[in-house]
């Protein structure tokens, strides 16, 4: 069964819809209907990972109103799973934010473990990962450092970033690593993900905040957190990310200000404002009070190319469609490019690629 309200944006079940209705409920009574329908529906050794990661802030909510299923004990053992999982990805932070600070290496909290900030409790937030962002000129220091700790290299990635590093950072925001001991996985970030563009990452680090949780740790001003919260949940169509949803719920709950037109504002100096308003318009769906873009038409983001759509895809459109993606490509990162500009991106975007599948570092 497919949700009517969110079958435009990666097709959310109901079981999504139900779970994040549920976590956003003002009244006991609204919750409670919602749960029991979720009850009645649910297959727990079903469930995807977006509403894994739901299901924390869900129990603990239920709780907090008295509520109980079928599923508690299940529930109850989800939620310890992520407090321990939350507790050790937040010390193995602390532990790299640290030994990069004791070589002057300035790094960002970024992604969940700032987000986590504005819940009521940590766990309520979990984390799959976590994420610092440092100057491209460390990045050599930084990966010395990481491996010094543990950490190596994705395996399916380390030689595509070893041999074409140039290739590589220029497709690319980020390198996932692995603790080679207990599996935590740290992405390391050059640049903001989400095909923003080299001068917004510039920017950021002009505007930044306290972080709380770690002595003389910076995170993005809440206008960056806003703007990149709500791009990359609506570039990457919801794929296993709920949590967005009741981010924003949670911010607007304990923020004050102008964050919601600052990071309009971000969106429209990104020429990203489909996406913004796009991503607006769903969260008022939901209830959620964000500004109000009026009517807006989803997006058109990038078409799957991969090897088990070429067969139904053919030759031809799949040309078609790799063209059409090069040129969002270079659309998005380079937002205030001349059209030379472009065009020359654009073949050099086109060359990389070339590369990539020649040398068998392509990724399916």
């Amino acid at each position: 069964m497919k949700s009517e309200t969110f079958s435009t944006v990666d097709n959310l079940t109901s079981i999504q819809l139900l779970m994040v209705k549920a976590c956003l409920a003002k009244t006991k009574d609204e919750r409670e209907y919602l749960v029991r329908l979720w009850e009645k529906e649910v297959v727990m050794d079903e469930l995807d990972y977006g509403c894994f990661r739901l299901l924390p802030l869900f129990y603990h909510g239920n709780e907090q109103y008295g509520i109980t299923t079928s599923h508690d004990k299940r529930l109850k053992i989800v939620y310890k799973y992520w407090w321990l999982k939350n507790q050790h990805l937040s010390n193995q932070l602390r532990v790299i934010h640290s030994a990069f600070a004791d070589v002057g290496i300035e790094s960002v909290v970024i992604k969940g473990a700032s987000l986590k900030t504005f819940y009521d409790l940590g766990e309520l937030r979990p984390m799959a990962d976590f994420d610092l962002l440092i100057h491209p000129s460390d990045l050599d220091r930084a990966m010395k450092i990481i491996h010094a700790h543990d950490f190596k290299i994705v395996e399916k990635l380390a030689q595509y970033f070893d041999k074409r590093r140039d290739v590589f950072q220029y497709f690319n925001h980020a390198i996932s690593c692995v603790h080679t001991k207990n599996d935590s996985q740290l992405d390391l970030h050059w640049r903001i993900g989400s095909h923003c563009s080299f001068s917004f990452t510039k920017d950021l680090w002009d505007h930044l905040d306290d972080y709380p949780l770690i002595p003389n740790a910076r995170k993005p001003q809440l206008a960056y957190e806003i703007f990149m919260l709500v791009i990359h949940a609506i570039e990457s169509k919801n794929r296993d990310n709920l949590n967005w949803i009741i981010d924003v719920a949670m911010i607007n709950k304990t923020a004050t200000g102008t964050y919601w037109q600052e990071a309009r504002n971000l969106a429209v100096s990104e020429k990203k404002e489909d996406l913004f308003d796009y991503g607006c318009s769903l969260l008022i769906s939901l209830g959620i009070e964000v500004p109000n873009p009026g009517e807006v038409k989803m997006p058109t983001g990038a078409i799957r190319t991969n090897e088990a759509d070429r067969k139904d895809l053919g030759y031809r459109k799949t040309a078609r469609y790799r063209f059409h993606n090069h040129r969002l490509f270079v659309n998005w990162m380079f937002p205030h490019a001349n059209r030379f500009v472009k065009a020359f991106q654009l073949g050099k975007s086109i060359y990389y690629k070339y590369i990539l599948r020649k040398n068998g570092y392509f990724l399916k």
